[in-house]
């Protein structure tokens, strides 16, 4: 704790004490993501715990190098870590976080990255449509199914 001390041959006066604290970022995270696979429809929790900071640091989820969209609750982050609810095809990707503490030198770390790989059964995208045909004459039918 310091103060300020003044003196003179009238008298002397003394500022209240106050508290000095260094800002600090550690290097290392002390959980990083780790590459999960999730069927379609299930929950996902990426655990993050960030190094040390002073004051604490703030954490940015990213999926393939952006910023991560937290969307309408299905995608959020609670403490540290990223929660996605019912995942789908479309969360497949490369998942980092991000420790920033805006007073120190580095202001920020970053993780190491993890892989989401969301799997499922074949989703029909286009099933074959009826129709008729005289009998005898060949007949094609096409459907469209999207798969892991």
């Amino acid at each position: 704790n310091y103060s300020c001390v003044a003196e003179n041959s009238k008298g002397s006066t003394k500022s209240p004490y106050v508290e000095i604290v260094v800002a600090f970022l550690g290097i290392n995270f002390l959980t990083n993501p780790s590459d999960t696979y999730a069927v379609y429809g299930q929950d996902v929790v990426l655990k993050c715990n960030p190094p040390e900071s002073i004051p604490p640091a703030t954490i940015t989820w990213y999926k393939n190098y952006l910023p991560t969209h937290l969307q309408l609750g299905r995608v959020k982050v609670v403490g540290s870590d990223l929660y996605i609810t019912s995942v789908m095809k479309s969360d497949n990707g490369i998942y980092y976080c991000v420790a920033f503490n805006n007073l120190t030198r580095p202001s920020s770390r970053t993780s190491e990255v993890a892989r989401l790989r969301v799997e499922g059964p074949p989703v029909m995208i286009q099933p074959p449509m009826s129709t008729t045909v005289l009998k005898g004459k060949l007949l094609h039918l096409t459907c469209l199914v999207d798969s892991d």
